[in-house]
């Protein structure tokens, strides 16, 4: 079965949310932005293997500083604020 990508992050959304009962830290590999804004509370920017921004997701995502992150999110088919 596959999943669209609206119930793909309603899975992962519920999935992390039972999650933060307990204490843990993970590791999520993404490349919707939208994805990224409503799970992280940290994110990295990643370009040919080196990371090229680093924070507070609403720092990286929301201000970022890295000519690549700016254009990964004018490239993205959804808005940052469309989550």
């Amino acid at each position: 079965m596959e999943l669209d990508s609206f119930d793909s992050c309603k899975v992962t959304v519920e999935g992390l949310e039972a999650l933060l009962a307990v204490t843990m830290s993970m590791l999520f590999v993404a490349y919707n932005p939208a994805l990224i804004h409503s799970i992280a509370q940290k994110a990295a920017v990643m370009n040919e293997g080196a990371i090229v921004g680093h924070g507070l997701e609403a720092e990286v995502l929301g201000d970022p500083k890295a000519g690549y992150t700016r254009r990964l999110l004018a490239d993205s088919p959804t808005s940052r604020g469309a989550a």
